[in-house]
């Protein structure tokens, strides 16, 4: 029975002794700094633009248009490369078939800000192939530009 007594004084006395020990400890406080950096990025939201003019009559003209659109961070300077506007021409694919049809592209370039903040460019490409084109034979035509966008 002895023991028994001891047993529950040890427990009643060790709560006492715990809350002894936690008034008497102490802080200590110390910054940490946290760094970033935002760097200028920019991404393509149209990785791949066709212009497709899917029926061309040389009795009159046909037109198309495609977008080119880039989302940048905040603070980023954009430009578009220049692609040629006056009268091009588009080859007949396969070029062995021969046959070319003239065209002509004008270019418009937009920026807005997106409700992130971040700075969206867009330029807009136009085609016309004008009518009166009746030297060209019947089958597909095509050109590649390369868009090149640069940002600072």
């Amino acid at each position: 029975m002895i023991l028994h007594l001891s047993s529950l004084h040890c427990t009643k006395v060790f709560p006492l002794l715990l809350v002894a020990v936690l008034l008497n400890a102490q802080a200590s406080s110390s910054t940490v700094p946290i760094q970033a950096t935002v760097v200028k990025t920019c991404t393509m939201l149209t990785p791949s633009v066709l212009i497709n003019i899917p029926s061309y009559s040389a009795s009159s003209a046909a037109t198309g248009s495609g977008l080119v659109q880039v989302k940048c961070t905040q603070g980023t300077s954009i430009s578009f490369s220049a692609i040629p506007t006056a009268q091009q021409v588009l080859n007949r694919v396969p070029a062995a078939a021969g046959g070319t049809l003239t065209m002509t592209m004008t270019n418009s370039t937009t920026f807005s800000a997106a409700p992130d903040g971040a700075l969206i460019g867009k330029r807009t490409y136009n085609v016309t192939i004008p009518a009166n084109q009746w030297q060209a034979p019947a089958g597909n035509y095509s050109r590649t530009y390369t868009v090149t966008i640069t940002f600072s």
